[in-house]
């Protein structure tokens, strides 16, 4: 299992908004059994004065390791150049904003943010499915995407909002991705159910989001 997390963060003086470097982390377990559970003590994003926030996770049952590495270090490569490409022009749009200090254009392009970073994320979740065709190493079961911008982290992390709604996508690969609210406060705590009728597993990744007071 992979995770590859950036962020889009503000300068607290300037105004400019950047990308942060690719983060990525792999978890690799030897079986997991029906009930069994597995600890994940890793944070994909810490930051401060973020703007938006993009966490792919990838999971794949390995038949050739050979393979299998060699497809992810080309996705890396095209996940990092692809992210930079989109981000860069949503930055460049929102550092506008931000730097002429309108407070509603800004205000509009935080907004604004939030599905053009889910769509950005779901770009890079669907190039996964290329690289799957073409090295085919591995079959996925795990294929999610998660893109929010700032308004809707502090939404999730707001006791006064309403919970969410239970959602559910499909992703390229065609696995369905569940995804359950559990609770609800400073934290906000989810399950993410990663659905494969192809491989008849059911994977669930439980994640924790929490605000800094």
């Amino acid at each position: 299992m992979n995770f590859w997390a950036t962020t889009l963060v503000r300068d607290s003086k300037t105004g400019e908004i950047t990308l942060t470097p690719l983060k990525t982390q792999e978890f690799r377990y030897d079986d997991v059994d029906t009930g069994e559970t597995r600890s994940i003590n890793y944070a994909p994003i810490q930051s401060k004065n973020l703007v938006g926030v993009s966490i792919t996770i990838t999971g794949f049952e390995v038949d050739s390791e050979d393979s299998y590495k060699n497809m992810i270090q080309d996705f890396g490569k095209a996940f990092e150049e692809g992210l930079s490409s989109t981000f860069a022009k949503i930055a460049s749009l929102l550092t506008t904003a931000v730097g002429g200090a309108i407070a509603v254009l800004a205000g509009a392009a935080f907004a604004v943010a939030g599905p053009v970073i889910a769509a950005a994320a779901l770009v890079i979740t669907c190039a996964t499915a290329l690289f799957y065709a073409s090295w085919a190493p591995a079959d996925p079961i795990i294929e999610d995407y998660i893109g929010l911008s700032l308004i809707e982290l502090s939404a999730l992390t707001d006791s006064s909002s309403p919970m969410p709604a239970q959602t559910q996508t499909i992703s390229p690969s065609g696995i369905k991705v569940v995804v359950d609210s559990i609770s609800k406060n400073i934290d906000f705590s989810q399950l993410r159910g990663n659905i494969s009728d192809d491989e008849d597993s059911l994977y669930q990744i439980r994640f924790k989001y929490s605000r800094n007071v």
